[in-house]
């Protein structure tokens, strides 16, 4: 059961990590479009 928590969680905090990458894109570009 230990191990399905600890899969869960990396699968998480990527998922996090993901999104925030999509963000921090979509900031540059409109910044981009912006300027």
């Amino acid at each position: 059961m230990s191990n399905n928590r600890n899969a869960m969680r990396i699968v998480k905090d990527r998922v996090r990590a993901g999104f925030t990458l999509l963000e921090l894109l979509i900031v540059i570009s409109v910044v981009a479009v912006l300027a």
